[in-house]
Parts: structure tokens; sequence; C-alpha cells
């Protein structure tokens, strides 16, 4: 029962904490943002007091905006809801993978998007920054 409370309590930190969002590129460089939260990485990150291990989960996503124009209020709107959508789907991979977690989605959902926004807006900041200097 305390290993169960211990993942609920470091299930969500772990989850969270694997859901970082970097900026990639894929092999022909298309602009990409990767969302935390297709492939599964688990990570040994200690053991409950029972000495069961306890693994960080994540499950990363890449959302592209070559398509899109984010100079434009409309572009930088659509590369927000890309990065929403993705992850949400992210975080209803890993519970439908740990079903078992607590675990809230929407919680999930919007710490992911939170930590992708600095990248987000760096995109666009970088987008209107290249636009000004042409």
């Amino acid at each position: 029962m305390k290993t169960r409370r211990t993942l609920r309590g470091v299930g969500s930190a772990l989850l969270l904490g694997g859901l970082c969002l970097t900026a990639a590129a894929f092999a022909d460089n298309l602009p990409t943002i990767t969302i935390g939260a297709g492939v599964v990485t688990k990570t040994a990150v200690g053991h409950s007091s029972l000495g069961a291990p306890l693994e960080q989960v994540s499950i990363t996503h890449r959302v592209s905006y070559s398509d899109l124009d984010l100079t434009t209020v409309v572009g930088a709107t659509e590369l927000k809801q890309r990065v929403k959508e993705a992850a949400k789907m992210a975080c209803k991979q890993l519970d439908d993978l740990y079903p078992l977690e607590a675990k809230n989605v929407n919680e999930c959902t919007r710490t992911a998007i939170a930590q992708a926004s600095s990248q987000v807006d760096s995109a666009i900041s970088g987008a209107i920054r290249e636009a000004k200097a042409e």
C-alpha cells in the first residue's frame, strides 16, 4: 500500500518531469517542436521504501510548424493549438499505458503546455525577428 502511495505521489511528478519540451528538427530540417508525453522512454529514478523500482516515463510527439507563418496571429494561434493537441494525445497515451497510476490527464496536459510555452514563444519571436531582418 505504501508503494502505491509513493507511486501516486512520485508518479505525477515523474510523468510531468518527463513531459519536457525541446525544440528539434527532423533529418530534413523541418522546424518542429518536440512535446514530451510517440516514443516511450523509461528511466530508473530510484526505489520505493519497499525496494520497488521507480521509473520516469516520458512520451514524445513532434509538432511541425514549417507550414505556418508564425509572424501572423493565425499562424501563432495554430502552433499553440497543435502543441495543445499533442500534449493531450501524449498525456492520454500515458494514461492508457499506465491506467493504475493516480494522475490527472488535464493537469498533465496543462503542465506539458506550460513547459512548451517558452519554446513556442521562442519560435514565434524568432520568426518575427527573421521577418524584420529581411
